[in-house]
């Protein structure tokens, strides 16, 4: 018996060894350098740019910046880093900002389980090892899922444990403190489901804990909205666990265990929430909202071709440019955040359905994915809900964090009926084979035919001498073609592989099982094509490298600084200086509007 056990407990530290080694060699791939020190995981590029930081050189002129969308990366949450930082190593916990808008509280995630931790060290080295900490704890909550609620075998949770950190929700984020709650998802979800099906006094303190880290590890209102979530599955769990235990307790006692254990959760966030939520009351954009503006308004249809094909309108980066629908301005706000493959998506997800036991909890995912871009697709009843006081003070464009999550959790019990060799030829098969045929054909044609105004237009412009702020020259107008025309290549011949895939399921029935260690190559190398080189990771020492005048402005007479066509909000921190305007989650609204009527013009 003890033999048996030892070889049990083996096999169990085993399997947890090739989980933990496939999310690290993930990470390794894409953020390696980084990982040695070698680069720092910032775009700092972006301080070369006129006007930011470092001054202009025959030699910063040749730096070229990688994509302009991720500056809040370098002027307002690294030099928050490096104060909370300065502070912790001086004895004192962070709770007052002096270097901007005058001295206002510091609403940085202090609390933060993985922000703290980068601020135990000032050298920009430990982002990349913090990145590696977030996807272990990402992906190990999807291996627990996945095992012990979904029931499934350990290869297809292991492969959907190394898949999601690396979907686009958290690579586009990277670097923010928005993709953190959602590290802990898979983990309040598997403490529900344990608490519905009858868990004792540890699931709660469990359910407690990790409610408690989702509320402190990063923006408020992503943990908000992976709380919904949370509470969305548990009504689906309560309902389907005990739908014919109506008059007994134990619906009502599972019920008030869940009320116990996250109203635990929120009560220990008091420290960091109570604050927070009394600053925000002051916040200009808490204001905007409460009168019913929208920042990112719904998209339309137009916007849901992203999530199977999220690079359909182009890119911020350099070489591409972005021709999204109405309202969108770049990836990280829109349905392609919700990417998780489209081998995923549209080939391996849909096998959930040959599970006959999981048809229940398949409808729920189907209904979650749906729920998370209904906002950017415009889905009606569920905006109508999302406008509702209370909920718009949320940003809904960033619930696709709940769509890619659905589809992995489907591509786990449907790769789980592969390798049980259970799946049976259904008519639905050719569903997803006719639309991944679709997207092939499409996008084979757009490879040869680019959409406008790429394809004429912007060359008409460019001969008849009108520039556009992006597009100088034919020279940038043929780089971009040819990045469109690649990444449309790219697209089809993913689709491709998927359509291929399923004509093997529908002949090979009795050889489907060998195509599991290809699928998993494809489904890994699918998110990594996405993913890599996607984050900037630069040479150390363009990270805030001294500035002469600015060194001998610091030492100067007492006072605030403000930057005429350089040094954004935050930037003069990093060279000792305390600004009079400012960049946070909330920025006030007596002060934004005083800094607002300053900057109109005279007369």
């Amino acid at each position: 018996m003890k033999i048996e056990n030892q070889k049990w407990a083996g096999g169990k530290f085993l399997r947890l060894l090739i989980v933990v080694a496939g999310v690290v060699l993930g990470q390794a791939i894409l953020y390696g350098p980084s990982l040695i020190g070698q680069r720092i995981l910032l775009p700092l590029d972006l301080l070369a740019r006129p006007g930011m930081y470092i001054p202009q050189t025959a030699q910063t002129a040749k730096i070229v910046p990688h994509n302009f969308m991720l500056v809040d990366l370098i002027d307002v949450y690294e030099p928050a880093r490096r104060f909370a930082a300065s502070e912790i190593h001086q004895g004192r916990f962070p709770l007052w900002a002096p270097y901007q808008y005058g001295g206002v509280p510091f609403v940085w995630p202090k609390y933060s389980l993985f922000l703290f931790l980068e601020s135990c060290v000032e050298s920009p080295v430990v982002l990349a090892w913090v990145q590696l900490l977030a996807a272990l704890v990402a992906g190990g909550g999807m291996y627990l899922f996945c095992r012990h609620t979904l029931r499934v075998s350990f290869w297809p949770a292991a492969v959907c444990a190394w898949c999601y950190p690396l979907t686009a929700f958290f690579v586009l984020w990277q670097g923010s403190y928005v993709p953190l709650p959602v590290c802990w998802l898979p983990w309040i979800f598997l403490c529900v489901d344990k608490i519905v099906r009858g868990g004792g006094a540890l699931v709660i303190v469990g359910l407690s804990v990790v409610t408690f880290l989702v509320l402190t590890s990063g923006a408020i209102d992503i943990a908000a909205q992976v709380l919904l979530g949370s509470g969305i599955f548990a009504l689906w769990r309560l309902w389907t666990v005990h739908r014919r235990k109506r008059r007994c307790q134990k619906p009502k006692m599972a019920a008030a265990m869940l009320v116990i254990g996250g109203s635990l959760g929120v009560f220990l966030t008091a420290p960091h929430l109570l604050p927070l939520l009394q600053y925000a009351e002051t916040g200009a954009r808490m204001e905007s909202r409460s009168k019913g503006k929208e920042v990112r308004p719904p998209i339309g249809l137009t916007a849901a071709p992203q999530v199977i094909l999220p690079e359909i309108y182009g890119d911020t980066e350099t070489g591409s440019a972005f021709i999204p629908p109405q309202y969108e301005t770049n990836l990280l706000e829109s349905p392609s955040a919700a990417y998780s493959g489209v081998l995923a998506t549209l080939l391996v997800a849909p096998l959930a359905w040959c599970s006959r036991r999981r048809r229940a909890i398949n409808a729920f995912w189907l209904f979650l994915a749906l729920f998370g871009v209904s906002w950017c697709v415009d889905i009606p009843g569920f905006v109508q809900l999302l406008r509702l006081p209370g909920m718009n003070m949320m940003s809904h464009n960033r619930l696709t964090f709940l769509t890619s999550f659905a589809i992995l959790s489907m591509t786990a019990i449907g790769l789980d009926r592969l390798l049980r060799r259970s799946l049976k030829r259904r008519w639905w098969f050719w569903l997803p084979a006719v639309l991944l045929a679709g997207c092939f054909t499409w996008c084979i044609y757009r490879s040869y035919v680019l959409p406008e105004p790429l394809a004429t237009q912007l060359e008409n412009e460019l001969l008849h001498g009108q520039a556009s702020q992006t597009i100088l020259s034919l020279h940038d107008l043929r780089q971009i073609q040819a990045w469109f025309t690649l990444h449309y290549a790219v697209m089809a011949l993913l689709c491709g592989l998927g359509f291929a895939g399923g004509l093997f399921l529908w002949f090979q029935k009795s050889a489907q099982f060998r195509l599991f260690p290809i699928l998993t190559i494809f489904l890994v190398g699918d998110l990594l094509w996405f993913d890599y080189g996607r984050n900037p990771q630069c040479d150390p020492a363009l990270y805030y490298p001294k500035v002469p005048v600015l060194d001998e402005i610091a030492k100067s007479v007492p006072g605030r600084v403000m930057g005429f066509h350089c040094l954004q909000a935050s930037l003069a921190s990093m060279a000792g200086l305390t600004d009079i305007r400012g960049a946070d989650a909330v920025d006030p609204a007596r002060m934004v509007a005083l800094l607002q009527r300053a900057s109109e013009p005279i007369g």
